[in-house]
């Protein structure tokens, strides 16, 4: 049988607060969440879950001049498994190619810092993210006698880290605007 039902409620409150002065503007938030989830089928059985997570928000914006701004901010965000990722059974796609869900897999937590430095058209980034327990397309390979054929699948991994830097800037022509980047 492939009868599989997923129940997810999710109760969250806001908080968000504003202040400038001046020349700096704050922002701050949170964001609670209350997840209970509940899965059901024919063929095994699931413990019902509920967890409690927070999201902080935060960003600091400073005008130094009309030709000069920076700013700073921090995030925490969520990645949920969406539920066809859960799904146990086998879909085939052709006879080569199937995918498959895995019901253990958990939501992946992302804190995200960036920075930013304005001066005229210019304009530098600086971006860290780190996601613990990363939601990834896994490929699988059941039969290594005939390896083409292909088990796709979504996993958590143990945490992924992304460093990046832009350099960029505003152009405007004759009614076109565009802007040049270089990043790494």
């Amino acid at each position: 049988s492939s009868d599989y039902n997923y129940f997810e409620n999710i109760l969250a409150a806001y908080l968000d607060w504003n202040w400038t002065h001046q020349k700096m503007t704050i922002n701050a938030g949170l964001r609670a969440e209350w997840t209970t989830v509940d899965r059901t089928s024919e063929t095994a059985d699931f413990a019902p879950q509920s967890y409690t997570n927070l999201f902080p928000t935060a960003s600091l914006n400073y005008t130094f001049s009309d030709e000069l701004k920076a700013s700073i901010s921090y995030s925490r965000r969520i990645q949920r498994p969406q539920f066809q990722d859960l799904n146990p059974f086998v879909f085939y796609i052709d006879s080569l190619v199937s995918m498959q869900g895995i019901p253990s897999l958990v939501p992946s937590f992302i804190d995200a810092y960036s920075s930013s430095l304005s001066f005229k058209k210019w304009n530098l980034t600086l971006n860290y993210t780190h996601a613990d327990q990363p939601i990834n397309t896994i490929i699988r390979v059941d039969d290594f006698d005939n390896p083409g054929i292909l088990t796709f699948c979504r996993d958590n991994i143990i945490s992924t880290k992304l460093y990046a830097a832009a350099l960029s800037r505003s152009v405007y022509a004759k009614g076109y605007s565009g802007y040049f980047m270089a990043g790494i």
